[in-house]
């Protein structure tokens, strides 16, 4: 039989297995609160609007890749999605107020993983033993939201931020997601749900100086990926200036995985494409955390270094993450997700109704 038939069994098997274990959920989609973050003032609740199913079902497919690739068994996070003509693209907010754990608690939880792959473990390799972080003024805190909390343990924590974010009354939104609908794509839904559970622009703290104040003192603080982010090898990287070049890197800045967005216009968490001095351009071909969307492209689904991204970060992966993680091409393999992501949107919508009917008979 052919080798390379023999590899692409492989990978579909991958694949059926990973569709067959993502049972769990993951997002639990909410269409129908107005913004309580202040941050959206021209916002919609997505269940209003005349289109609302179609653009439920578009949003619900996102959220499908994203769980094909996270094995994961609690309690699914909210989030809610909310339509805002005035924004470019698509934006998100993560907890309110993000939280701080101690660089050495936050690589002790890596390090306390179970079923750590094989790039965790080199990732882990990777960090200073401590106790701060080796990058900005050697942080010795870790910024990040509820969702990311949960993911690596530390689940009191993450439950109690989670809890206080939203309405009176309500609470519990992990996050909130506002789309232009005008442009929106799944991919662009994609690109926001990684920002709520700790990558892209979320897991650096670049956008915001790097620093917090803790009882009247200022401190340096880092987010997940900044931990991963070189300008050479054995060189980290917290440099703003658009005439830097760093990239995503796992084993100690010998591989660059992807570059960083090195233009102050985007997340600096984000993607960008490593041209000097930054040119403020997407990929080619594009990848999911961009910072900037190429119009004219084909929208990606889920790629390589988003699952890694999440990988290292704290959040497991289900098999065909895994398989998706070693694939060395961004943008090809993915494409295998989609008919994974429409049968969990058809369980989504079980679940939901089925939710729904509960509510309705209590």
């Amino acid at each position: 039989m052919n080798p390379g038939f023999n590899k692409l069994l492989a990978i579909f098997t991958l694949l059926s297995i990973g569709c067959a274990s993502a049972n769990a959920q993951l997002i639990n989609p909410n269409f129908t609160q107005s913004d309580f973050t202040n941050i959206f003032p021209g916002s919609t609740p997505i269940a209003d609007l005349p289109n609302a199913t179609t653009i439920e079902t578009t949003i619900d497919q996102a959220i499908s890749q994203v769980e094909g690739l996270i094995s994961y068994s609690g309690t699914p996070f909210q989030i809610n999605f909310l339509s805002d003509p005035n924004i470019s693209l698509s934006e998100s907010v993560g907890t309110k107020t993000l939280d701080l754990i101690p660089y050495s608690t936050y690589r002790s939880d890596l390090q306390n993983e179970s079923n750590k792959s094989a790039d965790l473990t080199e990732a882990i390799a990777s960090l200073p033993a401590g106790p701060g972080s080796g990058t900005n003024n050697n942080a010795q805190w870790v910024e990040m939201g509820g969702a990311l909390l949960d993911a690596i343990g530390d689940t009191t924590q993450g439950n109690s931020l989670i809890s206080s974010n939203g309405p009176a009354g309500i609470g519990g939104f992990a996050g909130t997601i506002a789309l232009n609908l005008a442009q929106m794509n799944i991919s662009a839904v994609e690109h926001e749900l990684d920002e709520v559970l700790g990558i892209g622009g979320a897991g650096s703290t670049l956008n915001h100086g790097g620093t917090v104040t803790i009882s009247g003192q200022t401190v340096s603080v880092i987010g997940p990926m900044d931990l991963y982010r070189y300008s050479a090898p054995g060189a980290r990287s917290f440099s703003t200036s658009n005439e830097v070049s760093s990239y995503f890197s796992i084993d100690g800045g010998n591989t660059a995985l992807v570059h960083f967005n090195q233009d102050p216009n985007g997340d600096f968490g984000d993607w960008g494409d490593g041209v000097t001095p930054a040119d403020g351009l997407p990929n080619n071909p594009p990848q999911v955390q961009d910072a900037v969307a190429r119009a004219t492209a084909i929208p990606p689904n889920m790629g390589r270094n988003e699952a890694i991204a999440l990988n290292v970060v704290g959040w497991q992966l289900t098999p065909a993450g895994l398989a998706l993680e070693a694939v060395p091409e961004p943008g090809t393999f993915p494409l295998l997700l989609v008919g994974c992501g429409l049968m969990m949107i058809v369980v989504r919508r079980f679940h939901r109704a089925d939710a729904s009917a509960s509510a309705r008979d209590c």
